[in-house]
């Protein structure tokens, strides 16, 4: 008997008989049980407003010299996860796929959405500004986010909101 996959045989033992004994046959089922694969999705990272990297998973148990090219259909990975997704943990799942000598077993894996870096642009800013004068700060940011302003040393200037007051020059 050769085994080539999961699933159920019947064999046959027979004797042709002679001229003494007549012909016998007797069956007996087999039944071959798949052997289980894991398939463990692996992490990955991307920075919010990246695309979704490939997504992969790693595969072990199988038998004798088998790898995944002996696969009949093999299983995808995905995410909830999208492009705009906030900063954050998403599942990256397993699913589908089929074989005839493997049963198939899924881990999740995690993909981590990562904040981006922003930079700010000062649109309108004094030079030089003299005591007791005032100017309208403007600024953006590559975020959209609102831009604050404060002043690290009040004794030279201070900050309301937007507006810059020189105290000393």
């Amino acid at each position: 008997v050769h085994i080539t996959r999961g699933g159920t045989a019947t064999i046959t033992a027979s004797q042709a008989g002679n001229a003494l004994w007549n012909p016998a046959s007797t069956p007996q089922t087999l039944t071959v049980n798949k052997v289980d694969l894991t398939f463990t999705a692996e992490n990955a990272t991307k920075p919010y407003l990246a695309y979704i990297p490939v997504l992969s998973w790693m595969v072990s148990g199988f038998l004798n010299d088998d790898d995944q090219s002996d696969l009949d259909v093999l299983p995808i990975a995905s995410t909830t996860a999208t492009v705009n997704s906030p900063v954050g943990d998403y599942p990256i799942t397993i699913s589908g796929g089929s074989d005839n000598s493997y049963n198939f077993i899924f881990a999740d894996g995690t993909l981590t959405i990562t904040k981006i870096d922003q930079t700010i642009i000062f649109t309108g800013y004094p030079e030089k500004i003299l005591e007791k004068d005032t100017y309208d700060l403007e600024a953006s940011s590559t975020s959209d986010l609102t831009v604050l302003f404060e002043s690290k040393n009040t004794a030279v200037a201070i900050v309301s909101g937007s507006q810059l007051t020189a105290v000393k020059p």
